[in-house]
């Protein structure tokens, strides 16, 4: 029965007539709806104003519809109540004229709701019609199939082992998940994929090809077909490949399964199983095991060369065979050690061959566990040991022997050890003195290099010191000069003097002045010091004289001597501030206990001044010496005292030695020769001479005054005139050569400065002595060097006169000069 809308019309039947073609239509509509009424698909129609219009039979008896839903919401449909956008659905099918299909749920049941636009007699869309499928069993049947399908993918997934299924034409279909862990692949990618085509085509070999597709024809299986593959995450591997075919159930076509099994470490085990026995049977050492009980189960072939038995004759008789009786207890210690999983290296012992005879071993043994891990036996390795221990009985023997050769060697090495130490210590001490001698030779270097400066300074010094001093008298002869003038003549004249005893001191220290030797006792000039040092030094220095009696004479000078003394008594004195004891002692000493090796044999006059004061350090002591060098602050010291004793000392050929320690004083110590005569030595006549007054200070005869300093000349030509001499001049030593050659006749005396320009003042004197054998030459200079002033008395100079000198000096010489005549 369709239920639709009826129009109920109670009109004529004119209207009836007028509307025949309508009633024809409706006819035909009553038709279709009989029609759709023998359809068990369930049919609704819905009006453009989304309201059901009619249903058919299937759609009463599947939906439970009655005619009450006519012209209501289709959502008042049961199975259409979750559809929310049904209206929206309808709508868009009307405007597009497209069918729309989607499932609905209605409880149990499942359906699939198709909706289309239907068209009516004016053509126009006048709904939509609805038809409701059931596919409830269809889905269940589709569940059942994914479960099972999802069923099979997890039991295949569990399996360890690679499992791929191929179709018949040996592509893959599905695999698990050890199988796309294997190859490196996905299931999308292998989907479908050929299995030669896998990897670099290690499968596309002609047997495995034919014993699938046997497989897939004869419905046969094969089993451990070994292939070597390269794959992509575990590198070269050996497998096992096994095949079954699988039918299914209303499916023609058949699938094979095959399987994977990885046998590489198998393989690579039983090739080093093979390699072990090979080694095994190749050792030369005896690889024997056996059981817990001790009976032997296997025997390699260093066995036999070692004990004598043949595998075939030992194997499952008792370890104990091979031991001696004495020394059976030893397996009873070695087998609980075994059972316990314990190891023995290396255990040295005594086995017996075959033929009886003995042997030395070294004995490892370890346990044997099976694949669980149970100790089931025990492995030994026997090596021979009987050449070592022959070897070592004789190497004892050597080491015996070598042991009385060691002490006698150590004996020897011990005597030669000593003659070594004495020989370095002589060594030591050459070097010492090789080093004290270095270093005598750089203060001598130094002090020469001082004595170059010293003879030059003198000189240029004494000249400016002579050009002062004679103007200051030249100015005192001016009958004019009041007391206060006078005054200041005498400080200039004092002034003079100390800078010419600078200028000594200076030559001093350089060991360039000549010493007026005379013979004294040394205890005398220690006694004359003391006294003036008890006079002047402060009364906390205790001064204290140890002098030993009986001392030779001394031939020094005095001068000097004192200088040097007074200069180390100074230094003591400075070295204690806070007062303490200053010791003057002499004594006679022997040469060969002086350190100096320049001392001789014989015996030196020792002085030693010693005090209790600061005392010095290594390195300073190694520089007091040096000129120049002081500690004292800016002001306090020139640096010149030691300097000085040193060159005084070493002008009277003696030696000077020092020790120092901080905190605990210094002494100095003067090594001089003793006199070789007793009697007073002569003195310089020529020198004497320019100290005693002239008989008559007027003259007469001339004067050739050779100088280069025009205020000196000066001085000398007025001082000259003015006692009646006649004088000729020459500012260097090529005009005095000229007017000596051309005034010789008359020129009674040269008066000749040393330190002349163009010609030096000796290459004149030996010029002139050439030309005049018997020409008076009187020398003036600020510094003459010793050996040169010994040459020019040789030559025959009459005299010299040391700058700075009074021009009066000059004319006292050259009266006796001409009084000698």
């Amino acid at each position: 029965m369709t239920i639709r809308a009826r129009a109920e019309d109670d009109g004529s039947s004119d209207v009836r007539g007028a509307h025949g073609d309508a009633a024809n239509a409706d006819s035909v509509s009553a038709d279709l709806i009989g029609i759709l009424d023998t359809v068990d698909l369930p049919i609704v129609a819905v009006g453009r104003d989304f309201t059901v219009a009619r249903f058919n039979r299937g759609a009463a008896a599947v939906l439970a519809l009655t005619p009450s839903v006519i012209g209501r919401s289709p959502r008042d449909i049961q199975v259409l109540t979750n559809v929310i956008d049904l209206e929206e659905v309808c709508a868009q099918v009307i405007a597009d004229g497209a069918p729309f299909r989607r499932e609905v749920r209605d409880g149990d049941r499942w359906f699939l709701l198709r909706i289309a636009p239907y068209t009516r007699s004016d053509r126009r869309i006048g709904g939509t019609v609805l038809t409701f499928t059931n596919v409830t069993a269809f889905r269940a049947s589709m569940e059942q199939a994914i479960y099972e399908r999802e069923y099979t993918k997890a039991i295949l997934n569990t399996v360890i082992g690679p499992l791929v299924v191929l179709d018949a034409d040996l592509r893959v279909q599905t695999a698990n998940r050890a199988f796309y862990a294997m190859f490196q692949v996905s299931r999308e990618e292998t989907q479908g994929v050929p299995l030669y085509d896998l990897g670099n085509h290690d499968w596309n070999t002609p047997r495995l090809w034919t014993l699938l597709k046997e497989t897939v024809s004869n419905n046969s299986e094969f089993q451990a077909l070994e292939v070597e593959h390269d794959f992509p995450a575990i590198g070269r591997r050996t497998v096992l490949v096994d095949a079954r075919r699988l039918s299914r159930e209303g499916n023609p076509g058949h699938m094979i399964l095959l399987a994977f099994q990885d046998i590489t470490e198998r393989k690579e085990a039983e090739v080093a199983k093979v390699r072990l026995a090979a080694i095994v049977e190749s050792s030369d050492d005896a690889i024997i095991s056996k059981d817990l009980n001790g009976v032997i189960a296997s025997w390699n072939h260093g066995a036999e060369q070692l004990f004598g038995y043949r595998d075939s004759e030992i194997i499952g008789k008792p370890i104990t065979l091979l031991i001696p009786p004495d020394r059976h207890d030893e397996e009873a210690v070695i087998l609980p050690r075994i059972r316990r999983g314990e190891r023995i290296e290396h255990y040295e012992t005594v086995r017996r061959r075959k033929d009886g005879s003995l042997l030395d071993i070294s004995l490892s043994v370890s346990p044997i566990k099976d694949a669980k891990g149970r100790i089931i036996g025990a492995s030994k390795i026997a090596r021979d040991i009987t050449r070592r221990k022959q070897i070592e009985a004789a190497l004892h023997e050597a080491k015996e022997t070598l042991a009385k050769s060691h002490e006698e060697l150590e004996k020897r090495v011990k005597e030669r050890t000593v003659e070594l130490e004495l020989a370095n210590m002589a060594l030591r001490q050459e070097t010492e003195e090789h080093k004290k001698l270095e270093k005598q030779l750089w203060q001598a270097q130094k002090m020469e290099s001082v004595g170059t400066l010293a003879g030059g300074v003198a000189h240029d010094f004494n000249n400016i010191l002579n050009i002062i001093k004679g103007y200051a008298g030249l100015i005192r002869q001016n009958p004019s000069v009041d007391e206060k003038v006078a005054e200041s003549l005498n400080i200039i004249e004092e002034t003079v003097e100390r800078g010419a005893y600078g200028v000594r001191q200076l030559l001093t220290l350089a060991r360039k002045t000549e010493a007026h030797l005379v013979t004294t006792n040394p205890n005398v000039l220690l006694l004359e010091l003391s006294k003036l040092l008890k006079q002047t030094f402060p009364k906390t220095i205790n001064i204290v004289l140890e002098l030993e009696a009986n001392l030779p004479s001394l031939s020094v000078d005095t001068n000097q001597i004192n200088q040097a003394l007074l200069n180390l008594c100074v230094n003591a004195r400075d070295a204690m501030p806070g007062g303490g004891k200053l010791t003057l002692k002499s004594l006679l000493v022997e040469g060969t206990k002086i350190q100096d090796l320049a001392a001789t044999a014989e015996p030196y006059v020792c002085i030693e001044v010693k005090d209790t004061g600061s005392g010095m350090d290594t390195a300073v002591r190694n520089r007091i010496f040096e000129p120049f060098f002081t500690t004292k602050s800016v002001g306090e010291g020139t640096g010149l005292g030691l300097a000085m004793v040193y060159g005084i000392v070493k002008s009277h050929n003696g030696f000077i030695d020092v020790e120092s320690e901080l905190g605990r004083g210094t002494t100095f110590r003067l090594y001089f020769p003793i006199a070789p005569f007793q009697d007073e030595p002569a003195v310089d006549e020529m020198s004497r001479e320019t100290l005693e007054a002239p008989k008559s200070a007027r003259g007469g005869g001339t004067v050739l005054v050779v100088e280069d300093e025009e205020k000196m000349v000066y001085l000398l030509r007025k001082a000259l005139l003015r006692n009646e001499y006649d004088v000729l001049v020459a500012p260097d030593g090529e005009q005095a050569m000229d007017l000596y050659h051309r005034h010789k006749q008359k020129i009674r005396v040269v008066l000749l400065d040393m330190g002349l320009p163009k010609i030096a003042g000796w290459e004149v004197i030996l010029r002139m002595k050439k030309e005049n054998p018997n020409v008076k030459v009187i020398v003036t200079s600020g510094y003459i060097e010793p050996d040169l002033k010994a040459k020019m008395q040789h030559a025959g100079v009459q005299g010299f006169i040391e700058k700075p000198y009074n021009p009066n000096d000059v004319i006292r010489m050259l009266c006796d000069s001409f009084a000698t005549d």
